[in-house]
């Protein structure tokens, strides 16, 4: 995989990973979830490998705090992440003149949707474990001591970064948001056993986007940790379909 960096609009290097096969037909470019990076613990590169044998690329990249690229983690914001996806869109356009589609994971899910409205040049949405209703999300994850336990900041530094958070999740209205997704081709993946993202979330996404094709994955929790393959399955699946791939 191709290994770089790109500057965004507020001049902080975002870094990216990229494999493009050489006869692409499309871009998938992939968001992480909070506290995540472009790797997904190394998951990327299996996928990434499957998506290739399609004749797809793969495009991943670390938000601005996270993974590999510059600023700072708590002062994380959806605005910010949005701005983030917009810009990398814009670079991946010139970059590569093909058609793209957007992954996002959790929290990369919810920023895509964010941006749907900036994403004119965006045709296919995949949505995994993503939260529609974000202060409510939140709640649970930041008093899950489990979670807390990866972050890396003090206890008061993550209280005050839910605040912030919060404070910008009044920003967006992720249902009014949904709507800019409409005649697209989306596809949303969740767990019955997601102890992040309860049930609301994806009948939200059933119930505002009819035309989506949505699957909940029994047993299985946010992080899909014993269900990987049957995510990758079903996404792998339905892009065949959808996109028209051989």
């Amino acid at each position: 995989m191709n290994r770089a960096k790109l500057v965004n609009r507020y001049g902080l290097e975002l870094s990216y990973i990229s494999s493009i096969p050489e006869m692409c037909s499309y871009i998938i470019v992939v968001c992480h979830g909070f506290n995540g990076a472009k790797e997904n613990s190394g998951n990327i590169y299996n996928f990434t490998s499957r998506l290739n044998n399609l004749g797809l690329g793969v495009f991943a990249f670390d938000f601005t705090g996270s993974g590999q690229s510059e600023g700072l983690f708590s002062e994380i914001s959806l605005s910010r992440q949005v701005d983030d996806l917009i810009d990398v869109i814009g670079f991946v356009s010139k970059e590569f003149i093909k058609p793209i589609a957007v992954l996002g994971r959790s929290f990369g899910g919810s920023t895509a949707i964010a941006a749907s409205a900036h994403l004119s040049l965006v045709d296919t949405y995949i949505l995994w474990s993503t939260p529609i209703y974000l202060t409510e999300t939140f709640a649970v994850f930041m008093n899950n001591d489990a979670e807390n336990n990866y972050i890396d900041l003090e206890i008061n530094d993550i209280k005050q970064l839910y605040r912030n958070l919060t404070r910008d999740f009044a920003r967006h209205d992720l249902i009014k948001c949904l709507a800019y997704m409409q005649n697209k081709n989306v596809l949303a993946i969740s767990g019955t056993a997601d102890e992040v993202v309860n049930v609301n979330n994806i009948k939200a996404i059933k119930s505002n986007l009819p035309e989506a094709t949505v699957y909940e994955v029994e047993a299985a929790d946010h992080r899909f940790t014993e269900h990987i393959a049957i995510r990758e399955d079903l996404t792998l699946s339905w892009l065949k379909s959808v996109l028209l791939l051989a």
